[in-house]
């Protein structure tokens, strides 16, 4: 699932790249074709994202996988002893069992919530604003200036991708540390990256 998040992110990226060459070539974007591109670029994904759920329902759900794998699976969870064995006797089981987790899971909570609020609020914003201001108005070349932040976004996708694609790496950095451990890692990291990258 992760590394389907982090593909999607370069797809969406690459869609972009592409529709901005479509329309404008290499050349340095001026106002108004930045503005048709972004018109044009959400009139793109909402037509994808109308798409989606008709692929599913037309597609998906049609296909031999998911009536073997998905709906068998199902049935059979739900006709073992003619209930539902994983669903908790009352709301004060599950409740008590949601308390249980929280006990276990909340450092590792808390530590990815420190690394995606890090690095969404600082990785494509600080530097992307770099490209805010174009060097139009001093004659100077403005081509790559314009492409720096479609470039900061694809980098950053195309990081998260083979970050969140690295199983091995993953697995072995979370039997090593503890969930504790985890935390204290992802705060160091916030208080060491904050600072180095709102002062570049």
């Amino acid at each position: 699932i992760q590394s389907g998040t982090g593909a999607c992110g370069i797809v969406v990226s690459c869609l972009m790249l592409l529709t901005r060459v479509a329309s404008n070539g290499l050349g340095p974007l001026q106002l108004k074709a930045s503005q048709n591109l972004t018109i044009g670029f959400i009139v793109v994904m909402g037509l994808t994202s109308l798409a989606l759920p008709t692929i599913y329902v037309l597609v998906v759900r049609r296909s031999t996988y998911f009536t073997q794998h998905v709906e068998t699976s199902t049935s059979r969870t739900e006709n073992v002893g003619g209930k539902d064995e994983g669903t908790p006797k009352s709301q004060g089981d599950t409740q008590q069992a949601t308390l249980q987790a929280w006990c276990h899971i909340w450092p590792s909570f808390c530590a990815v919530a420190v690394l995606y609020s890090t690095t969404l609020a600082l990785w494509p914003v600080i530097p992307g604003s770099a490209c805010v201001a174009l060097p139009a108005a001093t004659g100077e070349d403005s081509t790559l200036q314009s492409w720096w932040y479609d470039l900061i976004l694809f980098s950053f996708n195309l990081g998260d991708f083979l970050g969140k694609s690295a199983q091995s790496s993953l697995k072995i950095w979370a039997l090593s540390l503890s969930p504790r451990s985890q935390l204290l890692l992802a705060i160091a990291r916030a208080i060491v990256f904050a600072p180095l990258i709102l002062m570049s």
